[in-house]
């Protein structure tokens, strides 16, 4: 499973993997008054490391080879297979 729900909310799920809907600021810590580490392309894939506080997922992604861990906003995620379409 990609994400479990609890109480109707998204939770991260340590090796998930999602899409970055459009830019995406990855932070030292949650919320946006923390420091901005990198801006994630739109697009780009992290994976969730389990770690959640309120909306903030702790995530990590590659960015020229490097592996890089921070805090993003989860509102600002898609799961990586939510663009599928399946056929009935």
């Amino acid at each position: 499973a990609q994400a479990r729900e609890a109480a109707g909310i998204d939770v991260p799920v340590a090796g998930a993997r999602y899409r970055v809907r459009d830019a995406l600021n990855l932070r030292a810590a949650g919320g946006v008054g923390a420091e901005r580490l990198l801006v994630v392309p739109a697009g780009a894939r992290v994976e969730a490391t389990g770690r959640r506080d309120g909306d903030w997922w702790q995530v990590r992604t590659k960015v020229d080879g490097e592996e890089i861990e921070g805090w993003a906003s989860s509102l600002w995620l898609r799961r990586a297979d939510e663009s599928r379409v399946t056929g009935s």
